[in-house]
């Protein structure tokens, strides 16, 4: 009898290696792509493997990034991990195809665009009152009926929406009812997290910068600082348990402080603002248990008098992951600081992709 997939988690650098034309890299990218289709392996992609593949650049890397979001889905198809705090409301793999948070999804509805809608013909035509109060009262059915072509390029111009979306005319007809609002919604979030809407979109209207890359150089100084404050205060041996107590946690104060950062960051890109929604800090602790591999980190670079290399601030992040997969692939610098991390991870570790094949025939023993 076959024993489930293994739910294997992929460096990001993997994805690159994987793209290759030809050679062991391009074997093994046949290789996992059979072993999926015999149900012996399930790969999914994080909003972390989005962001960190999504680099800066000019409009003359299209080609190369709507390549790199092909190679996501030839090896993935639409399988995802949570955005890490949606565990805590019951999200998992392969949530339904949706990495960004859920509350960036939740947000897309036929409600939302036909709000965004109205607010276009308002911007562009006169109402008299007769035609106001009838607006008010049938939203749906006034929208449908002044609906144009320049008003929807207008409102939905900014959304990683499928060009499948305006040629059948789906939001018309989910205006006048020929398209259920589950079924409209269900399409457009969708795809809204399609890797290859999503990188054409993000690059138009983002302002072409890096979310993670940003996030990481305004937070990777008050940890680096929070880190030598401990190391200092043990190498003048005057450290003491409720004061280290105290540091540690400030300089997981400061790593919690990136994700409220980031969510708000990747739900709400700089020109992106479909609705009014607002996104509430999260509470970590119910989620704490995933990041207790915080401690051990940290030790080991304050015993070793190593500093953090901001690689590794992504790094601890995809961690978080280890706990919800079969086979987690890192580098071998992460590696080496991570392997005895004991019992708090339940994934097999990984520091080389040439590797895998083995792991599964491990897991599958």
């Amino acid at each position: 009898m076959l024993k489930r997939p293994a739910l294997i988690y992929l460096d990001s650098s993997d994805f690159a290696n994987l793209r290759a034309k030809s050679g062991e890299y391009a074997d093994l990218r046949h290789e996992l792509v059979d072993l999926r289709s015999q149900g012996k392996v399930a790969l999914g992609y994080s909003f972390l493997h989005i962001y960190e593949i999504i680099q800066d650049g000019s409009d003359e890397y299209e080609l190369d990034r709507m390549e790199k979001a092909k190679s996501i889905i030839d090896l993935c198809g639409p399988n995802c991990f949570p955005f890490f705090p949606d565990y805590e409301s019951g999200r998992r793999y392969p949530n339904d195809g949706y990495w960004l948070p859920m509350e960036a999804v939740d947000s897309i509805s036929g409600e939302s665009l036909t709000n965004m809608m109205k607010e276009k013909i308002y911007e562009h035509r006169d109402f008299n009152r007769s035609q106001r109060r009838k607006l008010a009262s049938n939203i749906k059915a006034f929208t449908a009926e002044a609906l144009d072509e320049r008003t929807m390029s207008e409102a939905f111009g900014r959304l990683p929406l499928s060009p499948e979306f305006f040629e059948k005319n789906y939001f018309r007809r989910y205006l006048e009812g020929e398209i259920t609002e589950k079924k409209f919604n269900s399409l457009i979030r969708h795809w809204m997290c399609d890797p290859i809407y999503y990188f054409r979109f993000w690059y138009k209207y983002s302002g072409k910068s890096n979310v993670l890359k940003d996030v990481v150089e305004k937070y990777y100084g008050n940890l680096q600082e929070s880190l030598r404050k401990i190391a200092q205060l043990r190498s003048e041996m005057k450290i003491q348990a409720d004061a280290a107590r105290q540091s540690l946690q400030e300089y997981k104060k400061a790593y919690y402080q990136l994700n409220p950062e980031l969510r708000k960051v990747v739900a709400h890109p700089s020109t992106f603002k479909p609705t009014e929604t607002s996104i509430a800090d999260f509470n970590f602790d119910s989620i704490q248990i995933g990041f207790n591999f915080l401690n051990h980190y940290f030790n080991h670079k304050l015993a070793n008098n190593v500093e953090i290399p901001k690689s590794d601030f992504g790094d601890l992040m995809h961690f978080f992951y280890s706990n919800h997969c079969d086979i987690f692939r890192m580098d071998k610098a992460f590696y080496n600081v991570m392997n005895d991390v004991w019992p708090i991870r339940k994934a097999y570790l990984l520091n080389d992709l040439r590797k895998l094949p083995e792991a599964i025939k491990q897991f599958h023993a």
